[in-house]
């Protein structure tokens, strides 16, 4: 992890040598997450993403924006079961909800297409810090919540392409609306299969 990033610091310090102007801000906001996939049925979460961003001017046009952000994810799914015989200890119904927490790293090229209005597009690489998943069980006697540490049935890398759009007021208040669309297997199986679905909202202050 650490390579990758150093290499990619600089690959951008070397843009950043040629560039116009660069801005660094602070950014935030929402996260509607899911895990879509073959084997994967679950419901999106809504979730938070934090973290620094810098504006690389290459012309009036054109600017990458590079990005490091905390971002939390995951997914919410629920099946119906029917066990044994006895229908005082019949499980009705489980819910997993799956909760992963990425170090993600976005490189984004935004065109102008008006003075403040941006499009923009471009590869996200995401190195996983933590992942939980937790079980509630409902049946005729009640219900009962377990959570337990997961981190080992993910996949530690994740990558995929991002797009939307950015609105900058008074060169200083960025607002951002992007898609995330996940490339690789969430998980570290061969029989399950799910990719990252997220849709941000953010909101960013450039200094």
């Amino acid at each position: 992890m650490k390579k990758i990033i150093i290499a990619n610091l600089l690959i951008l310090l070397g843009i950043a040598s040629q560039a116009q102007e660069v801005h660094f801000g602070l950014k935030g906001g929402l996260n509607i997450a899911n895990i879509k996939g073959d084997h994967t049925n679950g419901d999106s979460r809504t979730l938070y993403h934090a973290g620094a961003m810098a504006e690389v001017k290459l012309s009036e046009l054109f600017s990458l924006q590079p990005e490091v952000i905390y971002s939390v994810q995951g997914s919410e799914g629920g099946v119906s079961l029917d066990y044994g015989p006895n229908p005082h200890d019949n499980i009705l119904s489980a819910k997993i909800t799956q909760e992963t927490k990425y170090l993600n790293v976005p490189i984004m090229g935004k065109y102008y297409v008006l003075d403040a209005l941006s499009l923009e597009l471009g590869p996200q690489i995401g190195f996983l810090l933590n992942a939980e998943q937790t079980m509630t069980l409902k049946s005729e006697l009640g219900h009962s919540t377990n959570t337990r540490k997961a981190k080992e049935e993910y996949n530690t890398f994740d990558f995929g392409v991002n797009f939307g759009a950015g609105y900058t007021f008074n060169d200083k208040i960025y607002l951002n609306a992007r898609y995330n669309l996940g490339l690789t297997n969430v998980y570290d199986s061969d029989y399950i299969e799910g990719e990252n679905s997220v849709f941000q909202c953010s909101l960013g202050y450039f200094f």
